[in-house]
């Protein structure tokens, strides 16, 4: 039930997640469980399509501070930088600000793996910052769409409680 609710709760919030309503003909009995007798109801079906899903991400941030919520690396197997094709905030926080800032990070590769010899020197990287308004406590969101090197797409949508 938790996962209806979470699904309802980011068609409600308007997260461009337009279309994802549909209907569909479910027999149930009073119990909720299936009946076989024929009998049918109509409910409504949250069915969000896998490229408009949001990844959750809950951050704490202390107010009237610049907080970095997450960061984006890539790295070549030669240690050279890849760039995202889209870092994009999808629609601005309600109580403050989201901005991209350029930074550069030692990636950490496991020994396994042949990239870990670039762990020695840092390499560029995307840092999302949020700072919340003057003085707001309370809870914000930051939606953010990524695209990979590659063309992966992913939608992440920041969490942010903004505390004392």
């Amino acid at each position: 039930m938790k996962r209806w609710g979470l699904f309802l709760a980011v068609c409600a919030t308007g997260f461009s997640l337009a279309g994802c309503v549909q209907n569909s003909v479910t027999s149930l009995n009073a119990s909720g469980a299936g009946v076989s007798n024929g009998s049918a109801v109509t409910r409504r079906v949250v069915d969000v399509p896998q490229w408009n899903r949001y990844r959750l991400v809950d951050k704490i941030v202390m107010k009237n501070t610049d907080t970095m919520l997450n960061y984006w690396q890539a790295v070549a197997i030669n240690c050279s930088a890849e760039k995202f094709q889209v870092l994009k905030v999808a629609k601005d926080p309600q109580h403050g600000t989201a901005t991209f800032v350029d930074y550069s990070v030692n990636p950490s590769f496991p020994a396994s793996n042949p990239r870990s010899r670039c762990n020695a020197a840092p390499v560029a990287a995307t840092s999302l910052h949020y700072k919340p308004a003057a003085d707001f406590t309370g809870v914000d969101a930051v939606p953010v769409t990524v695209a990979g090197p590659q063309g992966t797409i992913m939608n992440v949508l920041f969490r942010i409680r903004v505390i004392d």
